[in-house]
């Protein structure tokens, strides 16, 4: 497996460890912030194709045109000195073409959450410290700035324009750990790769989930959830809003009302012995669907990923159920949607029925909640109207 050249310009400490890296990488790797980036750096440099994995995910966040084939005169510095004298986390450098790239990733310690980050003139602290390490570079050179965090809706930033950067990307932890994950999960596993994998998820530092299960009101949805289903995956779509948490699962909540032919239709066909009785105007759910990836797209992104060199079959059969999606919405060009990437469907053997009334905004569950025949009540949830 080929390595990309790795440079170090400064000693790299943790709390735990104090030894520079160049003894032992292993021997560093803690919990704090230095210790975590430098084990990044160090993945990335010695993986092509975990440093390739993370280029498409940027590239696709990012609208630029990169093919990872395409990629030449790779090389990453760990906490390279800016002539004003600051010092950014990693940076990756490489040629596309004739086209020669800078990316900047500042990272910021997982257990950092939302609310500590300061917003002043709508920009956040953290784009404001990003916006140092741009470097003067010709006009054949292309600056990204990535911030890695483990806050998946970060404030509003601004000035791009006008910082030396191409664009913004926000990147998590929980997105680092998904594209490890695909690594380490294949034949050839890569150990340091694991190593690193298991330092960041055995210490807690890093969540992927804030919750099990997200349940929306599925009523004028569902059948398009069905049809765009393939066995492998499928798609589910809502606005940015209707969903602020991570989640393991969705499952599609209905109504259980005869009037509505499309719910009660799908609940009899699956489950013919259940009469309505004193279930009116419950919910229900018969299954639920693994939530393999979520992001925001428009119409107007995800055509443009469609003419992606080199995006796969897959992805293109996924996306243009997206496109789908969007179109039979009514939307906008660039009005957005939080897509949802579905698994395979996990099937109940009976239908789980809402404790109270059906209510038509968003709930969360733990997978607990579901084991019997009744989900808990709205107010035992999280629910958004």
């Amino acid at each position: 497996m080929a390595s990309i050249p790795l440079q170090y310009n400064a000693k790299t400490r943790s709390k735990q460890s104090k030894i520079v890296l160049s003894q032992s990488i292993f021997s560093l790797l803690g919990t704090d912030e230095p210790a975590l980036t430098k084990g990044l750096a160090y993945c990335l440099s010695r993986n092509e194709i975990f440093f390739n994995d993370l280029i498409s995910l940027l590239q696709k966040r990012s609208n630029l045109n990169i093919t990872a084939k395409n990629i030449t005169n790779s090389r990453i510095v760990a906490e390279e000195t800016t002539e004003e004298k600051k010092r950014a986390d990693i940076v990756m450098y490489f040629d596309h073409r004739d086209i020669s790239y800078r990316i900047v990733i500042e990272a910021k310690h997982p257990k950092v959450s939302a609310d500590k980050v300061k917003v002043a003139d709508g920009t956040n602290e953290y784009w404001s410290q990003l916006k140092q390490y741009a470097a003067q570079t010709d006009e054949k050179t292309l600056q990204i700035a990535v911030l890695l965090t483990n806050i998946k809706n970060l404030p509003e930033i601004g000035g791009i324009a006008d910082s030396g950067f191409k664009a913004f990307v926000p990147l998590t932890w929980a997105d680092v750990l998904t594209l490890i994950r695909k690594n380490i999960t294949n034949q050839n596993v890569d150990s340091i790769l694991d190593e690193y994998y298991q330092i960041l998820t055995k210490e807690r530092s890093v969540k992927t989930f804030e919750v099990e299960v997200f349940s929306p009101a599925c009523m004028t949805t569902i059948k398009r959830i069905m049809r765009l289903h393939n066995g492998n995956y499928g798609i589910y779509a809502c606005q940015p809003e209707r969903s602020i948490k991570e989640a393991l699962y969705l499952m599609p909540r209905l109504s259980y009302n005869q009037d509505q032919d499309t719910e009660y239709g799908i609940l009899k066909e699956k489950f013919p012995e259940y009469e309505l009785g004193d279930k009116k105007g419950k919910g229900f759910a018969i299954n639920m669907y693994e939530v393999l990836e979520t992001f925001k797209a428009s119409k107007a992104s995800i055509k443009c990923e469609l003419k992606r060199e080199g995006i796969t079959e897959d992805e293109t059969a996924f996306m243009n159920n997206a496109l789908v999606w969007c179109e039979e919405s009514n939307l906008e060009e660039n009005e957005e949607l939080l897509i949802y990437k579905l698994g395979k469907e996990l099937a109940f053997n009976t239908p789980k029925f809402t404790t109270n009334q059906n209510n038509t905004g968003t709930v969360y569950y733990n997978l607990s909640d579901i084991w019997g025949g009744h989900l808990p009540a709205k107010s035992e949830s999280i629910q958004i109207a």
